[in-house]
């Protein structure tokens, strides 16, 4: 005949496999923060990335703007030259 289980030691499988379910969810939880801080951090580069990329285009288009100002002045002097003349 088979022996029922004492109601104490199914209490204790129960509480085993609790431990065992709430150990693999913690680290899932631990895995999935780990990946959050991750893709924050990977965030965070490319926003800085994106900010230098868009600083150096500022600096470029002030140096393009310079340069066509250099370029006008130039003219407008070479042209003020060659009606004296």
């Amino acid at each position: 005949m088979a022996k029922y289980r004492a109601r104490k030691e199914l209490m204790q499988e129960n509480l085993e496999v609790h431990a065992c379910v709430e150990a693999a969810a913690r680290e899932r939880n631990i895995a999935f923060e780990a990946e959050v801080e991750q893709l924050k951090e990977q965030i965070a580069n490319e926003a800085t990335e994106r900010e230098r990329e868009s600083e150096e285009n500022r600096r470029k288009m002030q140096e393009d703007l310079e340069n066509a100002k250099e370029k006008m002045r130039e003219q407008i002097k070479q042209d003020f030259l060659n009606m004296l003349v």
